[in-house]
């Protein structure tokens, strides 16, 4: 679980309760030769130890103690958070990405409570132990977190990665009991010390990696909304949901596509339907499934190149073949030049991008299309074909 500057294990100061009746006590018998562990499951001894820090043994037993009342404690702090929250969610598809990786099917089975009641002090033997600043609190796979759901944020996606770092610790040790057991014996073994606790610096460590690894691949997805396959005004203009809930704003429609669109292989380009290109070439199909950033990034780094078909509308040999004066100024096979041009001038052109739709026949042909776009808005043909006009049987060309 993680504080705000510095991670942290809600369930760790949870430890005092050792010595806050009633829930966990450590009872010490005289004469000091039985040393026993009152729990809601029953009362945990351990016989013939002194508890004298100067007695060889006295440490493992007290790390024993911590341990066996740290299970206890765990488990009845994860049923009290949960009865003291409202209802969970699952990660959300961006989340999803970014972790699965890292964590396989955990993202599947995590359960997110945002806008948490988090426990935030605990009083022992006279000491207040602030908790104000936690986070997020882990109990196994669910997590409760203070703030409040926020799409596409980046910092929470970090903050998960920490919190999943104890759903799997808690996972690989069999369960909460077992892993509130280690995660207390561990602060023992620290010198009661939080940082120094061995399953939080494996939280902090594996933290500091995916935020590092984050970075990368954020930078990278970034960049395609300045490439080839996003239009902000094509991809608000192709999905009546987006117009209502953006209108025109091209930075929202921008975030949605990052955060969302992609992921659910929304089309963003005329030039470029992500779900067309893989359903086109069997070769990747096969290799990236329904990948669509790794589908995206393939087009981006070898498809263009390659001269590979990318939408219905738009195929860069075909557009390259049918005009000379593109060949004369690119070349047969400048197939970059060629897509550079058509989403600058050949769409506004009326040029025919691919074999299966001719703007200029679409409009032509399809007059109530034209009163409604304008008989010359070519970019409104491509989006009124791909939205409504297949699906309604409409025709692309005149053949």
């Amino acid at each position: 679980m993680k504080i705000r500057r510095n991670s942290f294990l809600f369930v760790l100061t949870l430890s005092c309760i050792l010595f806050v009746p009633p829930l966990v006590g450590v009872l010490w018998s005289s004469p000091a030769q039985a040393v026993c562990v009152d729990t809601p499951f029953g009362e945990l001894c351990h016989q013939d130890l002194d508890p004298t820090p100067h007695i060889p043994g006295s440490a493992d037993f007290a790390e024993q103690a911590w341990g066996e009342a740290g299970s206890a404690a765990y488990q009845a702090a994860a049923n009290w958070m949960r009865a003291n929250n409202g209802s969970s969610q699952s990660l959300d598809a961006l989340q999803k990405q970014y972790l699965r990786p890292h964590f396989g099917d955990l993202v599947d089975r995590a359960a997110v409570v945002y806008n948490a009641n988090l426990m935030d002090e605990l009083s022992a033997l006279g000491y207040r132990i602030p908790m104000n600043q936690s986070a997020a609190q882990t109990y196994c796979d669910r997590i409760y977190i203070d703030d409040p759901y926020q799409q596409g944020d980046l910092g929470q996606i970090i903050l998960l990665a920490h919190e999943l770092t104890h759903s799997r610790q808690c996972q690989d040790y069999g369960g909460a009991g077992t892993f509130g057991f280690h995660y207390f014996r561990e602060y023992k073994r620290a010198g009661q010390s939080y940082e120094n606790n061995r399953l939080e610096r494996e939280a902090f460590a594996f933290e500091e990696q995916f935020s590092a690894w984050l970075d990368t691949q954020s930078v990278a997805t970034s960049s395609f909304s300045s490439s080839p396959v996003f239009d902000p005004d094509f991809y608000l203009m192709s999905y009546g949901d987006l117009r209502n809930a953006f209108g025109t704003n091209q930075g929202a429609a921008r975030n949605h596509w990052l955060t969302y669109g992609i992921q659910e292989g929304r089309r963003s380009s005329p030039a470029f339907d992500v779900q067309y290109y893989l359903s086109f070439y069997p070769d990747l199909q096969n290799a990236f499934s329904n990948d669509y950033t790794a589908a995206i990034n393939h087009w981006l780094t070898y498809g263009i190149q390659e001269g590979r078909r990318s939408s219905i509308v738009f195929d860069v040999q075909y557009y390259l073949n049918r005009y000379s004066d593109l060949q004369s100024a690119f070349g047969a096979q400048n197939y970059s030049a060629a897509v550079d041009h058509w989403l600058t001038y050949g769409v506004s052109e009326g040029r025919q991008g691919s074999p299966d739709f001719d703007p200029s026949f679409y409009l032509s042909n399809n007059p109530d299309v034209a009163r409604v776009y304008g008989a010359s808005n070519y970019k409104g043909a491509i989006e009124h074909y791909l939205e409504f006009g297949r699906a309604e049987g409409r025709r692309g060309t005149a053949q």
